[in-house]
């Protein structure tokens, strides 16, 4: 019963937080308003060009649920991250029942919920493809770049004009991997260097019926393994404030 109590104090919390930056606000608000701008931009933009558009309706998805998603709800907890830092929360987890691993732990599990929960709403939401259950496990998979986001601006970012410069910058070549969809040759696991290849490939697989497990999988590892790089400079960074 505690725990669960301290999870929902820990949770109005962030969303106070949230609600107080105009900026936070936006963003929380963006990934279903997108899917839903989407749902009627998309289309009408399809009716009005030479250029048939419903080939890449699946890599339009694809780049907003398994990427764009992740990204704003990473940035959200890593400005709140680089808040916690600055006004002394994190060191004061040092001295109370709450260890700063396991409000790090919090902090990095909530925004993959979220960043799944949201992706998966987002599909239907959009109205440009066929849900699919298979479509779930790349959404989840997708979703580990929140934290992953959200420790590299709270490790590596001064303040929180760093961690936006950061994000952004961070953000090019986690996207080049989109670039795959057009490589049909053997090339395209080229792009399995970086850790966004593989949610967006389980993705696609997935849309098309087609087995996308081994994708998942291999995506996990790649995420969790940067998650814990991450997490070990983190704390090394914060043992030196």
């Amino acid at each position: 019963m505690h725990t669960w109590s301290l999870f929902w104090t820990l949770t109005a919390n962030e969303l106070t937080n949230v609600r107080r930056d105009s900026l936070l606000r936006w963003m929380a608000i963006m990934p279903v308003a997108l899917a839903l701008g989407l749902r009627w931009l998309v289309p009408v933009v399809d009716a009005n060009i030479k250029w048939d558009l419903q080939p890449y309706y699946v890599l339009i998805m694809s780049g907003h649920c398994v990427f764009g998603v992740p990204v704003l709800i990473g940035f959200i907890v890593g400005m709140l991250l680089l808040d916690d830092r600055d006004d002394g929360t994190l060191q004061a987890m040092r001295v109370t029942p709450l260890s700063l691993g396991n409000y790090l732990a919090y902090k990095l599990t909530l925004p993959v919920v979220l960043a799944a929960v949201t992706s998966v709403i987002c599909i239907p939401a959009a109205g440009l493809m066929e849900f699919r259950a298979s479509l779930v496990p790349a959404c989840l998979v997708g979703a580990l770049w929140a934290p992953i986001l959200a420790l590299l601006m709270a490790s590596f970012a001064k303040n929180k004009l760093q961690g936006f410069v950061l994000m952004r910058v961070s953000n090019v070549p986690v996207a080049a991997p989109f670039l795959a969809w057009f490589v049909t040759s053997s090339w395209t696991y080229a792009f399995g260097l970086l850790p966004s290849f593989w949610p967006l490939k389980a993705f696609w697989l997935a849309a098309e019926g087609q087995t996308s497990w081994p994708f998942s999988l291999v995506g996990t590892l790649f995420h969790l393994i940067c998650v814990a790089w991450l997490v070990a400079r983190f704390h090394r960074a914060m043992s030196r404030e």
